[in-house]
């Protein structure tokens, strides 16, 4: 029997423990351009929900780092203070998450999501990936980039160098 490629093996056990993080907010807000072109590929909103004036304006990835449900995110990703934050797991379950910390410099963000309010019967911890060490990398090695490119496409690979 083949032995399966080491990518593979790494995406099946690291893309549980990835998740997308989606906002709304007011339709009557300004939106950059690629914002409106976001919606209106997608046409995620309804027109119902553009009624009530919440719409669909934007993703990104993150990934869990703690059974708990610590969560490292780019800062962008929520960045809206005004916005409403839905983190939407590998199961498709969705939590709303608590943003405990915000570095601008750095563009990381730290969120919380917690098991309370699930509504799976899965356990009572989180998938997770183990934070590394990028200390010992060398220019040329190998990586893997897991997430929801753009938040439109979920659970891309890509890899490179």
């Amino acid at each position: 029997m083949q032995e399966k490629n080491p990518t593979v093996k790494i995406i099946k056990r690291i893309l549980p423990s990835v998740v997308n993080i989606n906002h709304r907010q007011n339709s009557g807000k300004q939106e950059n351009p690629f914002v409106s072109l976001r919606r209106n590929f997608l046409e995620n909103s309804s027109l119902a929900e553009r009624k009530r004036g919440k719409i669909d304006v934007g993703g990104g990835s993150g990934f869990i780092v703690d059974s708990s449900g610590i969560i490292f995110t780019n800062r962008h990703v929520i960045e809206n203070p005004e916005a409403d934050y839905t983190v939407v797991l590998y199961n498709e379950e969705e939590l709303v998450p608590k943003i405990l910390a915000v570095d601008p410099i750095h563009d990381i963000a730290i969120l919380k999501i917690s098991t309370e309010t699930l509504t799976s019967n899965e356990g009572k911890d989180f998938p997770f990936v183990e934070v590394g060490d990028s200390a010992g990398l060398e220019l040329g090695e190998d990586v893997i980039a897991i997430g929801n490119a753009l938040g439109l496409f979920k659970n891309t690979v890509s890899t490179g160098i």
